[in-house]
């Protein structure tokens, strides 16, 4: 029994070591890519860019960004505030039909 519970204990272990090296690399890799976030084919201002680069906490430093990121993962966090407005207000004007349970929990405005 003893050796069992050793060994799924070295298990949860080497778990949660390769999903801290995997996201690590990830995030790392994901930031090495060119551009940033709000590249697209509209121009903004310098002002509007860096508005938005501080609404979404990119102009802090990676470590920074890392630990937030992890922080929101660890309370179920996946989505920024503005994101889920956003498909909420586009869910509302889509005109679909949502059941009571949606409605409740996300009413349209």
């Amino acid at each position: 029994m003893r050796g069992t519970l050793l060994y799924i204990g070295q298990r949860l272990i080497l778990i949660a070591i390769t999903t801290v090296l995997v996201s690590s690399i990830v995030f790392l890799l994901l930031h090495q890519i060119p551009g940033n976030a709000f590249l697209n084919e509209t121009r903004q201002s310098p002002q509007t860019l860096a508005a938005e680069l501080h609404h979404y906490g990119l102009d802090l430093p990676l470590q920074q960004q890392y630990v937030n990121w992890v922080q929101n993962v660890v309370h179920g966090d996946l989505a920024s505030r503005s994101s889920t407005e956003a498909s909420r207000s586009l869910r509302c004007s889509s005109g679909r039909r949502r059941s009571a349970r949606r409605l409740a929990s996300s009413p349209c405005s």
